[in-house]
């Protein structure tokens, strides 16, 4: 029968290395959270003072938002380094979540790809009707089924008032892949 001291210090042998692990472990975590609001919190502060966002709508017309997207973006890769870096104390094996974090960027990718695959086309359709006027604000126009007055041309949309008096909002790939008539005013 073995010596209930014995058993003791064997428990405590096979403890102490876990809670030490277990310890450094949230240490590690504890440390990844306050890094990542702190550059959470800095990157917004500085993409806010260079007004990223204003520049970029003043290039293409468009609101995006980068200046949010960035600074979480950097928040949320340092928490995902330091969950690592916490499991690998652990002596949790990282391939699954490799396999995660390749998933996840397959999907940001995936997303982004899907967010632009209908901007670019209309930006350079935007582009191309400012830069050479076949059709310009003021002008009476009909495509397929739509006949109204141009009222805005922005890099993406264009803005159109029917008879009704409704406003439609039309990509301009639409003007530019649908024939065009232009109506006498």
């Amino acid at each position: 029968m073995a010596n209930p001291i014995d058993l003791f210090l064997d428990v405590q042998k096979i403890l102490d290395p876990l809670f030490t692990r277990l310890a450094i472990s949230l240490i590690i975590l504890l440390i990844g959270l306050v890094l990542g609001r702190l550059a959470y919190k800095v990157l917004t502060k500085i993409l806010k003072e260079i007004e990223l966002d204003k520049i970029i709508k003043k290039i293409t017309g468009v609101k995006i938002g980068v200046n949010e997207f960035v600074s979480a973006t950097v928040k949320y890769i340092i928490y995902f380094v330091f969950i690592i870096a916490a499991l690998n104390r652990l002596g949790i094996q990282t391939l699954a979540f490799n396999i995660i974090l390749g998933g996840i960027i397959l999907l940001v990718l995936l997303t982004i790809l899907l967010s632009i695959k209908d901007f670019v086309p209309n930006f350079i359709a935007g582009l191309f009707l400012q830069n050479k006027g076949f059709v310009k604000v003021g002008d009476k126009i009909r495509v397929n089924e739509v006949e109204g007055t141009i009222i805005e041309i922005t890099h993406v949309e264009s803005k159109i008032k029917t008879k009704n008096g409704d406003t439609l909002f039309v990509p301009n790939t639409f003007l530019t892949k649908n024939q065009v008539l232009k109506l006498k005013k």
